[in-house]
């Protein structure tokens, strides 16, 4: 794994709306097509609605900022030690698959690096 194919595939915006944004979206609108379907109108529709909106955006916000936390320190790892950064991401025998494994591997790199 190179600090280039990881910023690409898991610290970037396309990754964000890719893996975050479309599934809470279609989740949101898939619930929201089933409780129009049961029946549901008016005020309680619009406060499912509303209330289905804005956990999406508190999920999707979360995410960024954990992303935009692990974007951040991918550079600085970039910057203050870029040949023992490269070495250790070399050094992974088996490439993560989830973006939480990808901030936590990023994350103990500093730890290691710094200690």
């Amino acid at each position: 794994m190179t600090p280039e194919t990881l910023e690409t595939e898991w610290l970037s915006l396309e990754s964000w709306l890719r893996d975050c944004l479309a599934p809470v979206a279609l989740a949101v609108l898939f619930i929201l097509l089933v409780t129009f379907a049961i029946g549901i109108r008016g005020t309680m529709l619009d406060l499912i609605a509303a209330s289905l909106g804005m956990a999406g955006l508190f999920l999707c916000g979360l995410q960024a900022i954990d992303r935009m936390t692990a974007h951040m320190l991918h550079r600085d790892l970039l910057r203050r030690a870029p040949s023992l950064y490269r070495a250790r991401l070399q050094a992974v025998p088996n490439e993560p698959t989830r973006a939480r494994d990808i901030f936590r591997l990023i994350a103990w790199i500093d730890e290691d690096l710094q200690a």
